[in-house]
């Protein structure tokens, strides 16, 4: 019986051993398993119509043009003024906003009905949205007028301008400097 014992034990030992060592030999993955295709990212846009501007670019080089949409939830910040009803007063700090050269956006007047307010538009971080309320209420300083700032999340739709699929990497690096000898896509990139 314990001659038994130990041949099993040295059968199950070879098994252990002959495992190990297969699982040190390399394997080439490209031939067990077929490779997605490979695509450049010439360009992103949020209107159709600048799809087939770039589309047109594309085909007059001979690439094959693809789109893609996508979507993702941004954090937006909107600034907006303290709602009041003297029209007057609003749409003069409007038009001095507006004249300020240290503010790079554009007020709007919104009228509810005989109430109004002033809008600022979105920010796209908290930093420069801060900023925006403190100065815009620097400005609206003296009147019974203030900002603030209210957060959102807004859902940003981009359509991406694809060039391929291309087989390998190396077609697609060679077919990348052509597209970006174009300068609307000087910015192209291969996408993994």
């Amino acid at each position: 019986m314990k001659l038994t014992v130990k041949h099993t034990k040295k059968k199950l030992l070879k098994k252990i051993c002959l495992v190990l060592a297969c699982s040190f030999i390399p394997i080439n993955l490209a031939s067990t398993k077929e490779l997605a295709p490979i695509y450049i990212q010439a360009a992103a846009c949020k209107q159709k119509k600048c799809f087939n501007t770039y589309r047109n670019l594309l085909f007059s080089i001979h690439q094959t043009a693809n789109i893609k949409y996508t979507a993702k939830l941004k954090n937006k910040f909107s600034i907006t003024s303290s709602i009041v009803s003297d029209r007057k007063a609003l749409e003069a700090l409007r038009q001095k906003i507006n004249s300020d050269l240290k503010i790079q956006v554009t007020a709007s007047l919104i009228d509810l009905s005989g109430q109004y307010y002033l809008d600022l538009g979105t920010q796209p971080n908290e930093t420069q949205a801060s900023w925006l309320v403190k100065y815009a209420n620097y400005i609206a300083r003296g009147l019974n007028i203030n900002f603030k700032s209210n957060n959102a999340m807004k859902k940003e739709s981009l359509i991406l301008v694809l060039a391929g699929p291309y087989k390998d990497l190396a077609i697609a690096q060679e077919n990348l400097a052509i597209i970006k000898s174009i300068p609307e896509f000087k910015s192209a990139f291969i996408l993994n």
